[in-house]
Protein backbone atom coordinates (compact mmCIF):
# COMPACT_ATOMS: atom_id res chain seq x y z
CA UNK A 1 0.00 0.00 0.00
CA UNK A 2 2.58 2.45 0.78
CA UNK A 3 4.95 1.46 -2.10
CA UNK A 4 1.45 2.24 -3.97
CA UNK A 5 0.49 5.97 -2.92
CA UNK A 6 3.98 7.08 -3.03
CA UNK A 7 4.29 5.37 -6.82
CA UNK A 8 0.99 7.52 -7.68
CA UNK A 9 2.23 10.85 -5.44
CA UNK A 10 5.08 10.44 -7.57
CA UNK A 11 3.74 9.84 -10.55
CA UNK A 12 0.68 12.61 -10.49
CA UNK A 13 3.64 15.58 -9.74
CA UNK A 14 5.46 13.89 -12.56
CA UNK A 15 2.49 14.56 -14.89
CA UNK A 16 1.62 18.12 -13.66
CA UNK A 17 5.03 19.39 -13.95
CA UNK A 18 5.28 17.76 -17.43
CA UNK A 19 2.38 19.50 -18.48
CA UNK A 20 4.02 22.89 -18.46
CA UNK A 21 6.75 22.09 -20.67
CA UNK A 22 6.28 22.61 -24.77
CA UNK A 23 7.13 18.74 -25.73
CA UNK A 24 6.53 15.35 -24.20
CA UNK A 25 10.12 14.70 -23.35
CA UNK A 26 10.65 13.98 -19.91
CA UNK A 27 11.31 16.79 -17.27
CA UNK A 28 15.29 16.76 -15.42
CA UNK A 29 12.61 16.55 -12.22
CA UNK A 30 10.91 13.34 -13.33
CA UNK A 31 13.76 11.75 -14.17
CA UNK A 32 15.31 12.10 -10.66
CA UNK A 33 12.23 10.91 -9.04
CA UNK A 34 11.96 7.66 -11.69
CA UNK A 35 16.01 7.79 -10.68
CA UNK A 36 15.21 7.89 -6.74
CA UNK A 37 12.13 5.36 -6.35
CA UNK A 38 14.56 2.90 -8.15
CA UNK A 39 17.74 3.34 -5.83
CA UNK A 40 15.19 2.97 -2.80
CA UNK A 41 13.83 -0.04 -4.99
CA UNK A 42 10.43 0.78 -4.88
CA UNK A 43 10.05 -0.05 -8.00
CA UNK A 44 12.07 -2.25 -10.70
CA UNK A 45 14.24 -0.99 -13.73
CA UNK A 46 11.01 -2.34 -15.66
CA UNK A 47 8.64 -0.43 -13.93
CA UNK A 48 11.03 2.26 -14.74
CA UNK A 49 10.44 1.90 -18.83
CA UNK A 50 6.62 1.97 -18.14
CA UNK A 51 6.34 4.54 -15.74
CA UNK A 52 8.37 6.91 -18.68
CA UNK A 53 6.41 5.76 -21.51
CA UNK A 54 3.13 6.87 -19.57
CA UNK A 55 4.24 9.74 -18.64
CA UNK A 56 4.70 11.05 -22.02
CA UNK A 57 1.66 9.45 -23.10
CA UNK A 58 -0.36 11.76 -20.72
CA UNK A 59 2.12 14.93 -20.71
CA UNK A 60 1.63 14.72 -24.75
CA UNK A 61 -1.78 14.64 -24.21
CA UNK A 62 -2.40 17.43 -21.58
CA UNK A 63 -0.04 19.41 -23.82
CA UNK A 64 -2.09 19.09 -26.71
CA UNK A 65 -5.66 19.50 -25.16
CA UNK A 66 -4.22 22.62 -23.25
CA UNK A 67 -2.99 23.83 -26.83
CA UNK A 68 -6.21 23.22 -28.58
CA UNK A 69 -7.95 25.60 -25.26
CA UNK A 70 -6.05 28.19 -25.83
CA UNK A 71 -6.07 28.09 -29.65
CA UNK A 72 -10.35 27.88 -28.79
CA UNK A 73 -9.85 30.51 -26.46
CA UNK A 74 -8.27 33.07 -28.21
CA UNK A 75 -10.50 32.74 -31.53
CA UNK A 76 -13.49 33.12 -29.32
CA UNK A 77 -11.30 36.41 -27.97
CA UNK A 78 -11.08 37.21 -31.55
CA UNK A 79 -14.45 37.01 -32.59
CA UNK A 80 -16.43 38.39 -29.53
CA UNK A 81 -14.00 41.63 -30.31
CA UNK A 82 -15.07 41.71 -34.12
CA UNK A 83 -18.47 41.39 -33.01
CA UNK A 84 -18.37 44.24 -30.61
CA UNK A 85 -16.42 46.33 -33.51
CA UNK A 86 -19.20 46.14 -36.02
CA UNK A 87 -21.85 46.91 -33.11
CA UNK A 88 -19.62 49.94 -32.09
CA UNK A 89 -19.39 50.40 -35.87
CA UNK A 90 -23.27 50.11 -37.00
CA UNK A 91 -24.17 52.66 -34.04
CA UNK A 92 -21.72 55.21 -34.70
CA UNK A 93 -24.01 54.92 -38.36
CA UNK A 94 -26.88 54.40 -37.12
CA UNK A 95 -26.99 57.25 -34.25
CA UNK A 96 -26.40 61.06 -35.23
CA UNK A 97 -26.02 63.48 -31.89
CA UNK A 98 -26.54 66.84 -32.55
CA UNK A 99 -26.98 70.35 -29.94
CA UNK A 100 -27.00 73.53 -29.99
CA UNK A 101 -26.25 76.20 -27.22
CA UNK A 102 -27.50 79.53 -26.87
CA UNK A 103 -25.83 82.05 -24.57
CA UNK A 104 -27.86 85.60 -24.24
CA UNK A 105 -27.11 88.98 -23.29
CA UNK A 106 -30.77 91.40 -22.89
CA UNK A 107 -31.29 94.46 -21.85
CA UNK A 108 -34.77 95.92 -21.77
CA UNK A 109 -35.98 99.53 -20.71
CA UNK A 110 -40.25 99.01 -19.82
CA UNK A 111 -42.31 101.35 -19.30
CA UNK A 112 -45.95 101.78 -17.88
CA UNK A 113 -48.11 104.46 -17.08
CA UNK A 114 -46.51 104.98 -13.96
CA UNK A 115 -43.20 104.11 -14.16
CA UNK A 116 -39.98 103.38 -16.34
CA UNK A 117 -37.52 100.48 -15.63
CA UNK A 118 -34.45 98.69 -16.55
CA UNK A 119 -33.34 95.67 -16.66
CA UNK A 120 -29.95 93.89 -17.82
CA UNK A 121 -29.44 89.48 -17.66
CA UNK A 122 -27.01 87.17 -18.85
CA UNK A 123 -28.76 84.07 -19.16
CA UNK A 124 -28.21 80.40 -21.06
CA UNK A 125 -30.75 80.49 -23.39
CA UNK A 126 -31.00 77.16 -25.08
CA UNK A 127 -29.12 74.23 -24.56
CA UNK A 128 -30.14 71.37 -26.33
CA UNK A 129 -28.65 67.47 -27.04
CA UNK A 130 -30.08 65.54 -29.91
CA UNK A 131 -30.15 61.95 -30.31
CA UNK A 132 -31.24 60.07 -33.76
CA UNK A 133 -31.57 56.79 -34.49
CA UNK A 134 -32.42 54.75 -37.35
CA UNK A 135 -33.16 51.05 -36.11
CA UNK A 136 -34.16 49.97 -39.25
CA UNK A 137 -35.29 50.80 -42.32
CA UNK A 138 -39.06 51.06 -40.94
CA UNK A 139 -38.19 52.19 -37.50
CA UNK A 140 -36.37 55.21 -36.21
CA UNK A 141 -35.96 57.00 -32.73
CA UNK A 142 -35.43 60.96 -31.51
CA UNK A 143 -34.56 62.13 -28.48
CA UNK A 144 -34.14 65.41 -27.52
CA UNK A 145 -32.81 67.00 -23.79
CA UNK A 146 -33.56 70.62 -23.23
CA UNK A 147 -32.51 73.25 -20.76
CA UNK A 148 -33.77 76.72 -20.92
CA UNK A 149 -32.66 78.96 -18.08
CA UNK A 150 -35.92 80.87 -16.31
CA UNK A 151 -36.49 82.33 -12.97
CA UNK A 152 -38.62 79.57 -11.61
CA UNK A 153 -36.73 76.31 -13.81
CA UNK A 154 -33.36 75.14 -13.46
CA UNK A 155 -33.70 71.57 -14.63
CA UNK A 156 -33.51 69.32 -17.68
CA UNK A 157 -36.33 68.24 -19.43
CA UNK A 158 -37.13 65.35 -22.26
CA UNK A 159 -38.43 67.75 -25.08
CA UNK A 160 -39.26 65.28 -27.23
CA UNK A 161 -38.98 61.46 -27.89
CA UNK A 162 -40.66 60.33 -30.91
CA UNK A 163 -40.59 56.46 -32.46
CA UNK A 164 -41.41 57.22 -35.97
CA UNK A 165 -42.95 54.56 -38.02
CA UNK A 166 -42.37 54.75 -41.78
CA UNK A 167 -42.44 52.66 -45.08
CA UNK A 168 -39.81 52.04 -47.51
CA UNK A 169 -38.60 54.66 -50.01
CA UNK A 170 -41.55 54.32 -52.23
CA UNK A 171 -43.96 54.83 -49.72
CA UNK A 172 -44.00 58.27 -48.00
CA UNK A 173 -46.56 57.60 -45.13
CA UNK A 174 -45.23 58.07 -41.65
CA UNK A 175 -46.57 57.80 -38.39
CA UNK A 176 -44.71 59.62 -34.90
CA UNK A 177 -45.29 58.05 -31.63
CA UNK A 178 -44.07 59.98 -28.45
CA UNK A 179 -43.82 63.28 -26.98
CA UNK A 180 -43.59 65.85 -29.37
CA UNK A 181 -44.37 69.32 -31.12
CA UNK A 182 -47.71 69.17 -32.96
CA UNK A 183 -47.83 70.62 -36.44
CA UNK A 184 -49.82 73.68 -35.32
CA UNK A 185 -48.60 76.73 -36.92
CA UNK A 186 -45.19 77.29 -38.95
CA UNK A 187 -43.58 79.62 -36.65
CA UNK A 188 -40.90 80.65 -39.03
CA UNK A 189 -38.46 83.33 -37.69
CA UNK A 190 -35.10 85.27 -38.73
CA UNK A 191 -35.38 86.63 -34.86
CA UNK A 192 -34.12 85.89 -31.57
CA UNK A 193 -37.18 86.29 -29.98
CA UNK A 194 -40.32 84.07 -30.51
CA UNK A 195 -43.00 85.76 -32.92
CA UNK A 196 -46.60 86.14 -31.61
CA UNK A 197 -47.83 83.48 -33.15
CA UNK A 198 -45.45 80.81 -31.44
CA UNK A 199 -46.28 81.90 -27.91
CA UNK A 200 -49.69 81.54 -28.64
CA UNK A 201 -50.00 78.35 -30.58
CA UNK A 202 -46.96 76.63 -29.60
CA UNK A 203 -47.94 72.71 -28.28
CA UNK A 204 -45.69 70.55 -27.18
CA UNK A 205 -47.50 67.28 -25.98
CA UNK A 206 -47.58 62.88 -26.39
CA UNK A 207 -49.39 61.81 -29.02
CA UNK A 208 -49.86 60.26 -32.04
CA UNK A 209 -49.64 61.97 -35.59
CA UNK A 210 -49.74 60.10 -38.68
CA UNK A 211 -48.63 61.70 -42.37
CA UNK A 212 -47.34 61.78 -45.46
CA UNK A 213 -44.86 63.36 -47.22
CA UNK A 214 -43.62 64.15 -50.64
CA UNK A 215 -41.71 66.91 -52.45
CA UNK A 216 -44.79 69.49 -53.11
CA UNK A 217 -46.94 68.29 -49.89
CA UNK A 218 -46.73 67.78 -46.49
CA UNK A 219 -49.84 66.35 -44.94
CA UNK A 220 -50.95 65.65 -40.65
CA UNK A 221 -53.07 64.51 -38.59
CA UNK A 222 -53.28 63.67 -35.05
CA UNK A 223 -54.39 63.02 -31.49
CA UNK A 224 -53.83 63.81 -28.09
CA UNK A 225 -54.79 63.59 -24.33
CA UNK A 226 -54.33 67.89 -23.61
CA UNK A 227 -54.27 69.15 -19.88
CA UNK A 228 -56.96 71.56 -20.10
CA UNK A 229 -60.52 70.10 -21.01
CA UNK A 230 -64.36 71.18 -21.34
CA UNK A 231 -66.03 71.00 -18.08
CA UNK A 232 -68.32 67.40 -17.61
CA UNK A 233 -66.07 65.77 -19.84
CA UNK A 234 -64.57 62.53 -18.95
CA UNK A 235 -60.75 62.13 -18.34
CA UNK A 236 -60.34 61.06 -22.43
CA UNK A 237 -57.96 61.78 -25.48
CA UNK A 238 -59.80 64.89 -26.24
CA UNK A 239 -57.88 66.93 -28.54
CA UNK A 240 -56.91 66.24 -32.41
CA UNK A 241 -54.67 68.19 -34.85
CA UNK A 242 -54.26 68.82 -38.47
CA UNK A 243 -52.17 70.21 -40.84
CA UNK A 244 -51.43 70.63 -44.81
CA UNK A 245 -48.61 72.54 -46.57
CA UNK A 246 -47.62 72.82 -49.93
CA UNK A 247 -44.05 73.54 -51.49
CA UNK A 248 -43.00 74.62 -54.99
CA UNK A 249 -38.86 74.05 -54.97
CA UNK A 250 -36.62 76.59 -56.68
CA UNK A 251 -35.26 75.27 -59.84
CA UNK A 252 -31.96 76.28 -61.74
CA UNK A 253 -34.57 78.68 -64.57
CA UNK A 254 -37.20 79.72 -62.00
CA UNK A 255 -34.84 81.00 -58.77
CA UNK A 256 -38.73 81.75 -56.63
CA UNK A 257 -39.70 78.79 -53.98
CA UNK A 258 -42.84 79.31 -52.58
CA UNK A 259 -44.82 76.95 -49.77
CA UNK A 260 -48.11 77.72 -47.88
CA UNK A 261 -50.39 75.63 -45.92
CA UNK A 262 -52.48 75.94 -42.80
CA UNK A 263 -53.37 73.82 -39.59
CA UNK A 264 -56.08 73.43 -36.91
CA UNK A 265 -56.01 72.22 -33.37
CA UNK A 266 -59.40 71.31 -32.25
CA UNK A 267 -58.64 72.79 -28.58
CA UNK A 268 -56.45 76.17 -28.64
CA UNK A 269 -56.68 75.79 -24.85
CA UNK A 270 -54.18 73.04 -24.74
CA UNK A 271 -51.07 75.08 -26.68
CA UNK A 272 -48.51 75.53 -24.25
CA UNK A 273 -49.04 78.98 -23.19
CA UNK A 274 -52.65 79.28 -22.95
CA UNK A 275 -52.22 75.94 -20.40
CA UNK A 276 -50.20 78.23 -18.46
CA UNK A 277 -53.11 80.90 -17.96
CA UNK A 278 -56.11 78.76 -17.35
CA UNK A 279 -57.06 79.56 -14.44
CA UNK A 280 -59.46 76.69 -13.47
CA UNK A 281 -57.60 73.65 -15.64
CA UNK A 282 -61.05 73.30 -17.16
CA UNK A 283 -62.70 75.42 -20.00
CA UNK A 284 -66.29 76.74 -20.10
CA UNK A 285 -66.46 75.06 -23.57
CA UNK A 286 -63.88 73.61 -26.49
CA UNK A 287 -62.03 76.72 -28.25
CA UNK A 288 -60.44 75.44 -31.62
CA UNK A 289 -57.47 77.25 -33.35
CA UNK A 290 -56.39 78.05 -36.56
CA UNK A 291 -53.66 79.04 -38.68
CA UNK A 292 -52.14 79.79 -42.03
CA UNK A 293 -48.83 80.97 -43.71
CA UNK A 294 -47.47 81.38 -46.72
CA UNK A 295 -43.01 81.43 -46.90
CA UNK A 296 -41.48 83.30 -50.30
CA UNK A 297 -37.64 83.02 -51.52
CA UNK A 298 -35.78 83.77 -54.13
CA UNK A 299 -32.76 82.43 -55.09
CA UNK A 300 -32.03 81.61 -51.28
CA UNK A 301 -30.89 85.01 -50.49
CA UNK A 302 -34.25 87.61 -50.18
CA UNK A 303 -37.20 86.27 -47.66
CA UNK A 304 -40.70 86.78 -46.78
CA UNK A 305 -42.79 84.61 -44.47
CA UNK A 306 -46.14 85.64 -43.10
CA UNK A 307 -48.51 83.62 -40.84
CA UNK A 308 -51.81 84.40 -38.60
CA UNK A 309 -53.00 81.93 -35.86
CA UNK A 310 -55.92 82.99 -33.93
CA UNK A 311 -58.88 80.88 -31.84
CA UNK A 312 -61.84 79.96 -33.93
CA UNK A 313 -64.69 81.72 -31.03
CA UNK A 314 -64.65 83.82 -27.96
CA UNK A 315 -63.42 82.11 -24.89
CA UNK A 316 -65.63 82.38 -21.88
CA UNK A 317 -64.50 85.16 -19.51
CA UNK A 318 -62.85 83.96 -16.73
CA UNK A 319 -61.15 81.10 -18.75
CA UNK A 320 -57.37 82.75 -18.43
CA UNK A 321 -55.80 85.23 -16.43
CA UNK A 322 -55.66 87.73 -18.95
CA UNK A 323 -59.40 87.02 -20.12
CA UNK A 324 -62.04 90.37 -19.93
CA UNK A 325 -64.71 91.55 -21.99
CA UNK A 326 -62.06 92.76 -24.66
CA UNK A 327 -60.01 89.79 -24.91
CA UNK A 328 -61.87 86.61 -25.21
CA UNK A 329 -60.82 85.44 -29.01
CA UNK A 330 -57.04 85.82 -29.16
CA UNK A 331 -54.70 85.93 -32.17
CA UNK A 332 -51.85 87.05 -33.33
CA UNK A 333 -50.08 87.65 -36.78
CA UNK A 334 -46.14 87.92 -37.81
CA UNK A 335 -44.66 89.19 -40.89
CA UNK A 336 -40.41 89.19 -41.86
CA UNK A 337 -38.60 90.09 -44.54
CA UNK A 338 -34.98 89.36 -44.94
CA UNK A 339 -32.40 89.52 -47.38
CA UNK A 340 -28.58 87.53 -47.43
CA UNK A 341 -26.94 91.08 -48.38
CA UNK A 342 -23.04 89.51 -47.79
CA UNK A 343 -21.76 85.70 -47.65
CA UNK A 344 -22.59 84.62 -44.06
CA UNK A 345 -24.65 88.18 -43.13
CA UNK A 346 -28.32 88.46 -42.94
CA UNK A 347 -30.10 90.99 -41.98
CA UNK A 348 -34.45 91.00 -41.35
CA UNK A 349 -37.12 93.21 -40.12
CA UNK A 350 -40.02 92.22 -38.28
CA UNK A 351 -43.66 93.33 -37.98
CA UNK A 352 -45.90 91.45 -35.48
CA UNK A 353 -49.20 92.14 -33.93
CA UNK A 354 -52.08 90.65 -32.13
CA UNK A 355 -55.56 91.11 -30.89
CA UNK A 356 -57.76 90.60 -27.48
CA UNK A 357 -54.91 88.90 -26.06
CA UNK A 358 -54.10 91.15 -23.35
CA UNK A 359 -51.25 91.49 -21.47
CA UNK A 360 -50.25 87.98 -22.91
CA UNK A 361 -49.01 89.45 -26.32
CA UNK A 362 -47.65 92.72 -27.54
CA UNK A 363 -50.38 94.51 -29.32
CA UNK A 364 -47.95 95.71 -31.73
CA UNK A 365 -44.10 94.63 -32.45
CA UNK A 366 -41.67 96.08 -34.21
CA UNK A 367 -38.08 94.62 -34.66
CA UNK A 368 -34.88 94.97 -36.77
CA UNK A 369 -32.16 91.88 -36.54
CA UNK A 370 -28.75 91.43 -37.71
CA UNK A 371 -27.07 88.10 -38.40
CA UNK A 372 -23.53 86.85 -38.89
CA UNK A 373 -21.58 83.72 -39.19
CA UNK A 374 -18.28 84.02 -37.21
CA UNK A 375 -17.61 80.85 -38.07
CA UNK A 376 -18.80 77.51 -39.34
CA UNK A 377 -21.92 77.00 -37.44
CA UNK A 378 -20.97 79.91 -35.03
CA UNK A 379 -23.71 82.43 -35.23
CA UNK A 380 -23.81 86.20 -33.42
CA UNK A 381 -27.22 87.68 -33.83
CA UNK A 382 -27.84 91.23 -32.79
CA UNK A 383 -31.46 91.76 -32.36
CA UNK A 384 -33.83 95.42 -31.34
CA UNK A 385 -37.15 95.01 -30.56
CA UNK A 386 -39.97 97.55 -29.79
CA UNK A 387 -42.99 96.03 -28.25
CA UNK A 388 -46.56 98.09 -27.57
CA UNK A 389 -49.36 96.76 -25.01
CA UNK A 390 -52.73 97.40 -25.02
CA UNK A 391 -52.66 98.90 -21.56
CA UNK A 392 -50.33 101.25 -22.83
CA UNK A 393 -47.20 100.20 -21.72
CA UNK A 394 -44.10 99.50 -24.17
CA UNK A 395 -40.68 97.70 -23.75
CA UNK A 396 -37.58 98.87 -25.87
CA UNK A 397 -35.50 95.71 -26.16
CA UNK A 398 -31.98 94.55 -27.09
CA UNK A 399 -30.24 91.13 -27.17
CA UNK A 400 -27.11 89.74 -28.25
CA UNK A 401 -27.12 85.85 -28.80
CA UNK A 402 -24.15 83.73 -29.92
CA UNK A 403 -25.17 80.05 -31.04
CA UNK A 404 -23.09 77.38 -31.44
CA UNK A 405 -24.54 74.14 -33.32
CA UNK A 406 -22.54 70.67 -33.86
Amino acid sequence: MKKALTIALALSASIVLGTHRPSAALSPETTMRLDLLKTKEVIEQEEVADFTRIIKEKTSANTDENHHHAVQSLADRVERLAETNEKSIALNSSIQISGLVEAELIASREKDVNETTSSSDLSLATAQLIAKAEVNQYVSGNLTFLYEETNDNDTINIDEAIITLKGDNNNSLYINIGRQYLPFGRFKSHFITDPGTLILGETNDTAVVAGYASEIMDLNIGVFKGTIRENNTGDRINSAVASLSLSIPNTEEDRLSLSCGGSYLSHLTNSDSLEDESIHGTTTDTVGGWSTFISLSYNDRLFLDGEYLGATKDFAIDDFNFSSPENLRPGAWNIEAAARVLEGTEFALRYGASKEAGSLLAQDEYGAALLYNIFQSTNLTIEYLYQKYSDYSSNNQGTVQVAVEF
